[in-house]
């Protein structure tokens, strides 16, 4: 299948920035988490057509959008004696 170049690049961006985001978790369960669901999430796309891989971004787009609103309000609340 024919991979749009732009396309592969945006879908890159996504995931860097899903990866960024979860990365800022103090919690390292939380962090793992996010990190092992944005790796499933982006290897999924590989050898999909350019409309799955443009979905893919629409969609990572908005999650990152989320993520980063838990990431300050799970932050703001973390209690580092938690083992969660």
């Amino acid at each position: 299948m024919f991979w749009h170049p732009m396309k592969i690049e945006k879908a890159k961006d996504a995931y860097s920035a899903l990866l960024n985001t979860a990365s800022k978790f103090l919690s390292p369960s939380m962090k793992q988490f996010f990190i092992r669901k944005a790796n499933n999430d982006f290897h999924r796309i590989k050898g999909q057509s350019p409309e799955a891989i443009e979905k893919y971004f629409k969609e990572q787009k908005e999650a990152n959008e989320s993520l980063n609103r838990a990431v300050s309000i799970y932050n703001t609340y973390y209690d580092k004696s938690s083992t969660i």
